[in-house]
This record gives structure tokens, sequence and C-alpha cells, in this order.
């Protein structure tokens, strides 16, 4: 089956054609520059621009644009042209606009670099209960549909995410990927001296999708260079399409920024296309774009290392990314050999000796969250002795770092949500945490929990696993950020922050008492008593619920229970809840919390 094919057995017809029909819209709309919102309708864009192109192609009819297209991180290499006013006609789209926050930003930059342009925001559907943030831009926003409620995008965005799983699209907005000629099978064979790392979710494997990331002894001369937190390689196996795709993934330790324009410049003069080169020296915003050069350069050079030394065969270097997020090709189309890449890094490692500064300031967006982040792994660190002997943990097999990084991200996105909504729009999301950080400090975490029986390396890439997890799936994303502004001290590093898909977590943690709460909202709503009598009700379902669970030697958190009880869950959870409750149906935990619910409710009124 081809990828149309396959998306048109696994969505509704009428849903596939309308998306289809969006993209060639904005495909065809008269502009000279169209902006995709990364990573997600970037990567919706290209699934369905080449199922577009494909349509034309069958027709005989020509499907040519000649306008730009790039993703909203090329910006900064088209500021000398915006300012120029090239760019008269410019549409920004996005999927789905919940706050407006992105966009927003994006049109700021746009409008303030060219105030003569022409510019429109599209997206496919948008939620206007909190548009305050776009308010004063409504009327440039065209959008296909308007959510009446939260669940309404989020079920559009679990949707979009299961495309790429079923169109053999990695989830990634600016990092290379390669199409390989090997079978999942004798891959598996090739990677078994290394060690490999489950990396997929429920989702993926409902779609048909394996996927590993490999830590091999072939990735120890990148892992080696000062800058690098950490390598992998990651393998996805689209088994309805038979595909075999390898997406690296280059981690870049905190850099001073004078190390960063040190090693850009080597790589910039000596292995970066002509073009590139050009497009660099006559834009003023290309400075930005450092970070996101060297990423995706060491990642490319990285599978080509162990694509040699592991004699796999490219079948096809997706290099179309690179005109999408860099404007230009970025890199040669040659496949270098070992010696080419290790004289490479032997090069750039030469620059100086002291790549990562010693002391980095915290900000306040970072200590916000880290003090989030220390409270939760205490509750988890005190509690997980308990836990080990649950009878529904050890069942499970429970994956305590999968849990606890899920659980990290409902509380990231939880203040981001909060901070959005005191109506601020200069309250844009938190600067997120450090990876250099999560690393070290889960890798020690994990090493005094689990005990000594491996290194603590091997817990490091088992964190890295989780975060890469997380991030395949929309729970999070990894974006490199500078701190210190201007200034020469300044410094740059990969931080993760929350993605828009942590409402998942609850559903497969949480469920039963979710409803529960769900359900006393929904009484006390009816019998409209005071908002504090309706959090006295919650908090009394979460302690009976509590000494329910520890009866039946039941695995929980209340303090995960009692963060669901301060959501407001009938306005953001409604349908969600509605449509999962099929699947727990006659679930004696789920008909507990329902009963409790209720009693709560009935008792309370009398």
């Amino acid at each position: 089956m081809d990828v149309k094919e396959i998306l048109l057995n696994s969505m509704a017809e009428d849903k596939f054609w309308d998306i289809c029909n969006f993209v060639e819209k904005l495909y065809l709309m008269e502009s000279d520059l169209l902006i995709l919102m990364a990573r997600k309708f970037f990567n919706l864009f290209c699934v369905f621009h080449e199922i577009n192109c494909e349509k034309y192609e069958r027709l005989e009819i020509p499907y040519e644009n000649g306008k730009k297209i790039i993703t909203n991180r090329a910006l900064p290499l088209l500021k000398n042209d915006l300012k120029k006013g090239r760019f008269q006609k410019v549409v920004i789209a996005d999927d789905i606009i919940i706050h407006g926050r992105s966009i927003r930003e994006v049109y700021d930059e746009v409008v303030k670099l060219c105030p003569k342009a022409e510019v429109s925001l599209m997206s496919y559907i948008r939620n206007d209960e909190e548009k305050f943030v776009y308010e004063e831009i409504i009327d440039e926003i065209h959008s296909r549909y308007q959510a009446e409620s939260y669940d309404e995008w989020r079920e559009l965005s679990d949707e979009i995410v299961n495309v790429f799983y079923m169109s053999g699209r990695p989830y990634i907005s600016y990092l290379p990927y390669f199409s390989l000629k090997i079978s999942w099978q004798d891959l598996q064979e090739k990677l078994q001296q290394g060690e490999c790392l489950p990396i997929q979710d429920e989702d993926m494997e409902r779609c048909g999708v394996e996927a590993c990331m490999y830590t091999g002894k072939e990735l120890d001369v990148f892992q080696q260079l000062k800058y690098c937190k950490i390598s992998v390689l990651r393998f996805y196996h689209y088994s309805m399409l038979d595909k075999v795709i390898a997406v690296p993934y280059f981690c870049m330790d905190v850099m001073k920024k004078d190390s960063v324009r040190m090693i850009s410049d080597i790589v910039r003069k000596q292995y970066l296309t002509q073009e590139y080169q050009e497009l660099v020296s006559q834009n003023d915003g290309a400075g930005e774009m450092r970070m996101m050069e060297l990423e995706y350069t060491l990642s490319a050079w990285l599978c080509m290392h162990v694509f040699g030394v592991l004699d796999i065969q490219v079948d096809t270097w997706h290099k179309q990314i690179e005109h999408y997020n860099f404007c230009e090709k970025l890199l040669p189309d040659a496949i270098l050999s070992v010696r080419e890449i290790q004289g490479r890094l032997d090069a750039i490692e030469a620059i100086g000796k002291q790549i990562c500064p010693q002391e980095t300031e915290i900000n306040t967006d970072i200590e916000i969250l880290l003090e989030k982040y220390y409270n939760l792994k205490e509750v988890y660190n005190n509690k997980f002795a308990e836990w080990c002997k649950m009878h529904s943990w050890t069942e499970k097999r429970m994956d305590y770092k999968q849990r606890f990084m899920d659980n990290y991200l409902v509380l990231n996105g939880t203040l981001d949500e909060e901070r959005c909504k005191k109506r601020n729009i200069e309250q844009k999301r938190l600067f997120g945490i450090p990876i250099s950080f999560l690393l070290d400090d889960m890798g020690d975490f994990l090493y005094k929990l689990y005990g000594h029986g491996k290194s603590k390396n091997s817990y490091v890439k088992q964190v890295f696993a989780v975060i890469l997890r997380a991030i395949d799936s929309g729970r999070g994303t990894v974006v490199t950020k500078v701190v210190g502004g201007e200034s020469e001290t300044g410094y740059t590093e990969s931080v993760i922050y929350a993605g828009e898909q942590n409402y998942k977590f609850y559903e497969s943690t949480n469920f039963p008492v979710m409803y529960g709460l769900y359900l006393i909202e929904q009484e006390s709503a009816q019998q409209n008593v005071p908002e504090e009598i309706n959090d006295a009700r919650k908090k009394k379902l979460i302690d009976k619920f509590s000494q329910y669970l520890l009866e039946q030697n039941i695995f929980y958190i209340k303090e995960e229970m009692q963060q669901i009880a301060e959501c407001n869950i009938s306005e953001n959870y409604k349908k969600f809840l509605q449509n999962s409750y099929e699947k727990y149906y006659g679930n004696p935990v789920l008909n507990e919390a329902v009963t409790m619910a209720l009693g709560i409710c009935s008792n309370a009124g009398r």
C-alpha cells in the first residue's frame, strides 16, 4: 500500500480530503512567502503536499509555484529580504491555534521587518475560548474550523501524530533523516553489538511502528567531543510501508556563544554549500541559525559514520528538509567516509580546550520549573520502595522513568497554561529545563535508586530514551535556546518543555479518579454549590479513593490525583472523558470512583 491508501484506510475519508484540500489551498494561494509552523504543521504539510503532487502528476497538470516556503525556524535567514520588501504577500500557517503565542510571535516579527507586507494567518482549526493573545489580529486569521472545546483540537492533534506514524514521516523539524536499503530484521542483527533501547509508545505500536534508540561504540567518536552531551541514532520501522528510517540526535551541551561562533565559522566556511554560504553572508539574521546548522550538520555526519562502520546502504537522504529550514541546500549530496568524518571532527575539536562554561546563571523561568521538578522527584523517591512491592506495579512492569518524565511534562504544561491565562501576551512558554541538567540529575538519581548494577552512563542513556519517546509522541519538545541575549557572556543550551499531548498521561494513569472528579464538577454545577464546597468534595474523593486503592494494593500517586483535582476538568476534558469511558466500562476501579463521587454529592446535599 502507498501512503494515501494507508491514510484513507486509517482515518475518516472526509477528514483525509479536508486536510488534503487545506494543504493544496495553502500551496496555491497567491503569496510570495509561505511560513509553516514547526514541528507539527510542517510535517503535516509535507505528508499531504506529496500526496497532492502525485495527484497533479497523474493528471499531467503542472503543480508548481514560485513562492518561497520555509518553516518559522528559518525566518532569521530572510530578515534582509523582508526588510527590502521582497515579499509583499506573506502567509503564516499552522494546523491548530490554541493560545496563539507561537504564531503571534512570528506574525509580529514579520510585520516589524516588513510593515508594508500583506500578512495573512491560516489555520486548520483554532480555539477561540482564550483568544486574547491574537485578539488584535483576529481579522487576519482564516481558519477552516473554530473549536468549541479543547477536546476538538485534541482529537485533531491525536490524529495528526498518527498520520506521521502511518506515513513513514519522523516527527522532527530540522534534523536530517535517511531511508535505508535494509530490512528491519537485518538491521537488528547489525545492531546487536551495541545497546538498543525501545522508544515506541502504545500509539506507535497500534500504527505498526517499531522504534529503537541505538548507542553502540560507533558513536564514541562523537561522544568524546567536549560540546556533545549525548549522541544517539534512532531507527524506525513502518511495517505498513515496509520502510526503515534513521534519524540521528546529536544533543549539544551547554556552549559559550564565542565557542559556538568559532565552531560555526569553521563549519560554514569549509563544509556547507556555496549557495548557503552566500545566503549567510547576505543576511544579518544568520547568527541566530548557528546552533541549528551545527546540530543538523553534526547529526548528518553521525548517521554517515554509523552507516559506514556498519555497512548500511542509504536509499534516500531526505534533503528537502534543508530547503524548508535553511532556505537552501545546506550540505553537499555526498555521503562522507568514516575517515573524512573523523578528520572534520578532529579539526573542530582542536578549536579550544574549554567549550562548556563552568558556571551558568539560572534564570527565573528555570527556577520555577526546577522547584516543581525537585518536588516531584522527592515524591517518587520517597515512595519508590513502597510501589515496588505493589502487585499492580510489578504486573505491568511499570516504567518508572517514563512515568516520571510524563508527569514532569504535565507539570510544565500546566504552568504554561496558567501563565497564558494571566492574559499577558509576554507570558510565553517557560524557558524549559536544560537537557544537560536533566540527563545528569536523573542519571545520578536512577543510579542511586536502582543500585550500582549498571554504570551511571547507562542510566543517562535510559533517561534520553525516555525523553525521545516523549518527543516522538508530542508530549515534549527540545529546542536550543540562547541565555544572556546579546551579551558576549551568553551561552546556548538545549532545553525540554511541554508539548500539547500531555493530557494523554491522565488516560493511562488516573482515568477512574479523573472521571469521578468530573462527575463531582457536573453535580456541583447542577446543584449550584459554591466553589469552595466543590473543592471540598473533590478533596474528599481523593482521600477516600486513595484509601480504597491502598486497601486493594493498586498502584497510585496521591499527588498526581491532587494535581488533577486542581484542573477545570469539565472545561478541558469533558469530551475526552466521555469518548474514553467505553474503554473502562465495567472496570471495578472506575465503578468505585463513580460510586464514591456520586455518594459524596448526594450525602452533601442532604
